[in-house]
């Protein structure tokens, strides 16, 4: 291999590793041909600058299993029965019918103790069930979990759920001095099961001081967003400080 081969060898493998990194980053392609000599590579290299505030990247929810028991006794004397036995009435909603069933507390702490938005994958009497948390209970005196709501996770069928918020990057308001405050860190959307995501990443590197970033800043594919779109979800604010330089710099600039 002479030297001009040998160099545009090392070219496609570095131009390799750099749509790699782009693909990474999901961001968008267009096609590129690269010819030099003899050598011929193709490759597809997606470079394409996004204007836009917010940015949504799919993320694999967590599976969190748990062994329940099917129960066989209802009503409040039964409850308070399967609780003094150290078990927590369950139940699972959505599917072609109600299973009521009973699990420990560390079973349980996978999708209670945790600000993560999880599946959780069910067994009970033999069956699975893919599920999500949808409500859960606790004692007003003592904080112990007394009840949990599961919602199945049916193919294709539409469901409503609260997906969290990531913020990411860091605002130019920010780094001007102002203060970055969250209005809402979780959103209520309608989707089916295979869009679902334990996030939303929202990018608010573009966010200056004195602006909100709005629902309708935020871009998701597949998600229905169930909120006014003018709703702001996060803020750059002027701190008492900028304010005070500001002030100082205005008072010198008449002198």
């Amino acid at each position: 291999m002479n030297n001009d081969s040998l160099l545009n060898y090392h070219l496609a493998i570095k131009i390799e590793i750099i749509c790699l990194y782009l693909l990474l980053l999901n961001e968008k392609l267009n096609f590129i041909t690269i010819n030099s000599g003899f050598f011929h590579t193709f490759a597809l290299f997606k470079i394409k600058k996004r204007r836009s505030r917010s940015i949504t990247l799919k993320k694999y929810m967590k599976l969190v299993t748990i062994e329940g028991q099917l129960r066989s006794d209802f009503g409040k004397t039964a409850s308070r029965q399967y609780r003094s036995e150290g078990r927590v009435p369950c139940v699972i909603y959505g599917g072609s019918e109600n299973i009521h069933f009973t699990a420990t507390q560390k079973e349980l702490k996978g999708v209670i103790y945790t600000a993560e938005f999880n599946k959780a994958v069910i067994t009970v009497d033999g069956k699975t069930y893919t599920c999500i948390l949808k409500d859960l209970q606790f004692n007003k005196t003592t904080d112990v979990v007394t009840h949990l709501d599961f919602l199945e996770l049916v193919e294709g069928k539409r469901l409503n759920a609260n997906v969290p918020l990531k913020f990411v990057g860091q605002s130019v308001g920010v780094k001007s001095g102002g203060r970055f405050e969250i209005k809402m860190s979780t959103i209520k959307v309608r989707t089916t099961p295979q869009y679902l995501t334990t996030s939303i990443d929202v990018d608010i590197t573009h966010l200056e001081i004195g602006k909100n970033l709005r629902i309708e800043d935020i871009k998701v594919e597949n998600i229905e967003i169930m909120h006014n779109k003018r709703i702001p979800v996060a803020a750059v604010v002027t701190t008492r400080a900028l304010k005070q330089a500001e002030n100082e710099a205005a008072k010198a600039g008449k002198k």
